[in-house]
């Protein structure tokens, strides 16, 4: 049986990096200055 506790702390980890990783990609897409993206 997967340890729940584990796997909902992993999951909650993925979420917590997904809204910065969508904000650098929407960035990236805008054609925003890459130095600006990575002083983020």
């Amino acid at each position: 049986m997967p340890n729940e506790v584990e796997d909902k702390k992993i999951l909650l980890r993925v979420r917590k990096i997904k809204g910065p990783t969508q904000a650098i990609e929407k960035a990236l897409e805008d054609n925003v200055e890459y130095g600006a993206i990575l002083q983020q």
